[in-house]
């Protein structure tokens, strides 16, 4: 976040980041003050310290349209960030380009490139597993799949939200079933497609806690 940004550049550290971020910073579309990061890439990086191979690696558009894991190869440990959260199903924020319909693309990339035993430690949550990353993988999954049959039928939003279409998904989702729905079928109405782990439009729900996104 921004704010971390500038704290962490204040003691002495090097900020790292997908080119996306710096350019949505430079931008100025992210709260607080804006510090820019002095490091930037666009696909993914290795660094070397302490004993640590660390490599961090861009995600495709989902969460936001600058993502990246970062994966300790020793501790044998990935960091999401909020590309996965371990609180509920993972999300997308239009304030920062996310894609609903690229969150299990983005997930997808986690489980490609990090052992299947690496610890995960999420954006929002508890410590995970990759195995609760393929379980969001699932999850997102089979609600797209729900909402595109019902769109394939020509029923209008309304219509799928009365039919609670995803309400066998709430105990992943909790009460957001209309941020999902709404989103999934905005999305797919705007010509994405309805395979999953399509790209398409933004949509945006407010993050578990207050961290400056």
């Amino acid at each position: 976040t921004c704010g971390c940004h500038r704290t962490f550049q204040a003691a002495g550290a090097t900020v790292v980041s997908t080119v996306n971020v710096r350019a949505r910073l430079e931008a100025g579309t992210c709260d607080g003050v804006k510090t820019l990061p002095t490091v930037t890439f666009d696909r993914e990086m290795t660094f070397y310290f302490d004993d640590e191979e660390v490599r961090v690696v861009a995600l495709p558009v989902g969460h936001t349209d600058g993502d990246a894991l970062v994966y300790f190869r020793k501790a044998n440990v990935v960091a999401t960030g909020d590309a996965f959260v371990s609180l509920k199903t993972p999300f997308s924020s239009k304030y920062a380009g996310g894609k609903l319909l690229g969150l299990s693309g983005a997930l997808r990339r986690i489980v490609e490139r990090v052992p299947a035993d690496a610890k995960v430690i999420p954006g929002h949550g508890p410590e995970a597993t990759i195995a609760d990353v393929q379980q969001a993988i699932r999850t997102l999954d089979e609600m797209q799949a729900a909402v595109a049959a019902q769109m394939k039928q020509g029923k209008t939003l309304d219509e799928v939200t009365a039919a609670h279409v995803l309400a066998p998904w709430k105990p992943f989702i909790g009460d957001d079933e209309a941020f999902y729905l709404r989103n999934f079928y905005a999305e797919l109405e705007g010509g994405s497609g309805a395979a999953p782990a399509a790209g398409g439009a933004t949509s945006q729900r407010p993050a578990p806690e207050s961290n400056g996104r």
